[in-house]
């Protein structure tokens, strides 16, 4: 997994993880390079435990050397309203931290902990 910031989405997690868009925001994350039966394997189970459904999308990721690379954002559609636990908060802020997110962003994250 590579670091990599995308611009146009805003964090939400509710209780889990998603991408809003939002042409003012900026998320930050990775890209990773799997194959199509681990990311349906990876999709499957997410849907089996949590019931969400993430649909791919197209995005232009930015890695910290400026380039812009071709992805695809795995963004879900049928968020219900939910608290995340604190364990999860704990588990996004330290991805955050191994992908060198800035600290505005670790704390937007802490947030939703609140």
């Amino acid at each position: 997994t590579y670091p990599a910031k995308l611009t146009g989405y805003s964090l939400r997690i509710q209780p889990r993880v998603n991408l809003i868009k939002n042409a003012e925001a900026l998320s930050y994350g990775g890209l990773a390079f799997i194959d199509q039966s681990a990311l349906t394997n990876l999709y499957a189970e997410v849907h089996k435990s949590f019931g969400f459904i993430y649909y791919p999308q197209p995005v232009l990721a930015e890695t910290p050397d400026g380039l812009l690379r071709p992805a695809l954002c795995f963004i879900s559609e049928e968020f219900s309203e939910g608290e995340p636990t604190p364990e999860y908060i704990l588990e996004m802020i330290k991805c955050a931290r191994e992908m060198n997110a800035p600290e505005n962003y670790i704390s937007h994250i802490k947030a939703f902990g609140r």
